[in-house]
C-alpha cells in the first residue's frame, strides 16, 4: 500500500509537487493569480456602463445601477399596463359591460402614461405628497397591500 505524501517537496499543499520542483510550482501558481487577478480586472471594467466616470464611488456606480434597473422595471410595467388595457377594451366592446370596461382601460391607459413621462424619482416624489397629505388613506391602502400579497404569495 502506498503512503501520500505529507512533508517535504512531494507534498503539493506546501510548495512541493508530486515529483516536481518547488520553484516551478510557485511560479505557475504567481502566472494563475495574475491571470486571475487580469480576468477580475477585465470583469470589473466589463461591467462599468460606459458613461459612468472610472473615479465614481462605489455607492454612486451601486446608485446608477439601481436607478437604470428602476428605470427598465417602469417602462416594462408601462408596457404590461398597455396591452391589458387593449385586452380589456377588446373585451369590453363585445360584452354587456362595455362602459364599465371601457372606463377601467381608460384608467390604465392614463397610469401607463403617467409611468412613461415620470422618471422613478419623480414619481418617489408624488408618492411622498400623497402620504402626507392622505395619511390614513395611506395607511389603509398598506394595509389591504399586505393582506393582498399575505394571501397571494405562497
Amino acid at each position: 500500500m502506498e503512503r501520500e505524501p505529507t512533508t517535504g517537496r512531494d507534498n503539493p499543499t506546501n510548495g512541493g509537487s508530486y515529483g516536481g520542483d518547488g520553484a516551478t510550482v510557485r511560479a505557475d501558481e504567481a502566472r494563475e493569480r495574475a491571470v486571475l487577478a487580469g480576468a477580475q480586472e477585465q470583469m470589473r471594467s466589463d461591467a462599468a456602463p460606459a458613461s459612468t466616470p472610472r473615479h465614481e464611488s462605489a455607492g454612486e456606480s451601486g446608485q446608477h445601477s439601481f436607478h437604470a434597473r428602476a428605470e427598465q422595471g417602469k417602462e416594462k410595467a408601462a408596457s404590461s399596463i398597455e396591452r391589458a388595457s387593449e385586452q380589456i377594451r377588446s373585451q369590453a366592446q363585445r360584452g354587456p359591460a362595455s362602459a364599465a370596461g371601457e372606463k377601467v382601460a381608460g384608467t390604465l391607459d392614463k397610469t401607463a402614461e403617467y409611468l412613461h413621462e415620470h422618471e422613478t424619482g419623480e414619481m418617489l416624489d408624488d408618492f411622498r405628497g400623497y402620504v402626507k397629505r392622505h395619511p390614513l388613506q395611506a395607511v389603509a391602502g398598506a394595509a389591504i397591500g399586505g393582506f393582498l400579497l399575505a394571501r397571494f404569495l405562497p
